[in-house]
């Protein structure tokens, strides 16, 4: 098969555009038009324009004008038929079909093209995988960091001090931390000049195992992250935020995603580091009224059961919580 060939040479525009040929013959269409979720437009034959936005080919129905199917709310004119490319579960692109004249029967083209486009939308127009982040860090329950597809353990680092530096750091990513509030921190009984010169040696082997990642402004230091990054309490705290500007469904769905991140304290691994305790107290505070209020969305939508194990999730964090304990027990009868 032509398309075949192409993709085994990796000339994935010839082969789609093989792909609207092969369309365009099935159906007898006069043009063709594939449309990406990337806003790729790809076009054969004879196209009226089209916005393509609202259409609800993007949420996996057939739709047409002027030929039986149910009316697509962007069409006019001449006759067409637009229908959903899907790969992987999701819908990848749309196919839109214009008939000069419209076949007979007016929707007989669309069960081979649907069946061509389902044999060849994985191949074509499967979303590209996004580059991995170069730094992974997961650190709410426990703490686990990767670099570049690696996981690293404390002794990657060298210097055990220097894997707590490093949770010190994330725990104040957004400060600049004199050097002396380290060294007070990691050495409290060295005298200042070698307190200093352990300090130095931790960053060396922060920065060795994980280059560019502390730099330092004259007698401070801060933490530089890769743009490329996945931080779970980081991520926690934007889905919060974002949560925090819905109502009903959205914010339902927005806080179940946050909180699945949320498995336990930050850097519950080391329920003694005081360092993080302000840090830690916050994004607790944060996961159980986000428990409570998806509870409560919960409860509204029909959840029950949902329902139950945000309020019964909640006293498992904070077991003295009356709010999450008296809508449990309502909930129960």
């Amino acid at each position: 098969m032509a398309l075949e060939q192409h993709l085994h040479r990796g000339e994935v525009s010839q082969a789609r555009h093989n792909l609207l040929k092969e369309l365009k013959r099935f159906s007898k269409a006069t043009g063709v038009r594939v449309a990406t979720r990337g806003g790729e437009r790809l076009e054969l034959g004879l196209v009226p324009t089209c916005a393509m936005r609202d259409c609800p080919a993007w949420r996996g129905e057939v739709v047409g004008f002027k030929n039986g199917l149910p009316d697509c709310p962007e069409a006019e004119g001449r006759s067409r038929i637009c229908f959903p490319l899907w790969a992987r579960g999701e819908v990848v692109a749309v196919g839109t079909l214009f008939h000069a004249r419209p076949p007979k029967p007016p929707t007989g083209p669309a069960a081979p093209v649907l069946w061509l486009a389902r044999l060849a939308t994985p191949l074509l127009f499967i979303p590209l995988p996004e580059e991995p982040p170069e730094l992974e860090v997961y650190a709410l329950g426990g703490f686990r960091v990767c670099y570049r597809g690696q996981e690293l353990s404390p002794k990657s680092f060298g210097r055990t001090g220097a894997f707590r530096l490093l949770k010190f750091l994330l725990a104040n990513k957004e400060r600049a931390l004199y050097a002396d509030e380290l060294c007070e921190t990691f050495f409290p009984h060295l005298p200042p000049d070698k307190a200093r010169q352990e300090l130095y040696t931790l960053v060396y082997h922060l920065r060795k195992t994980l280059p560019g990642i502390v730099e330092r402004e004259g007698a401070y230091y801060r933490l530089h992250l890769p743009e490329k990054r996945f931080l779970d309490f980081e991520r926690f705290e934007e889905l919060m935020r974002k949560a925090d500007l819905e109502e009903g469904l959205s914010a339902f769905k927005t806080l179940r995603q946050a909180l699945e991140l949320y498995k336990g304290p930050l850097f519950g691994d080391d329920p003694y580091g005081e360092w993080a305790e302000a840090e830690r107290a916050y994004l607790q505070e944060r996961a159980l009224s986000g428990l409570l209020r998806l509870g409560d969305l919960a409860e509204a939508l029909g959840y029950k059961e949902v329902a139950k194990e945000a309020y019964a999730r909640a006293l498992r964090l904070e077991p003295f919580l009356e709010e999450a304990r008296a809508r449990l027990l309502a909930l129960r009868g």
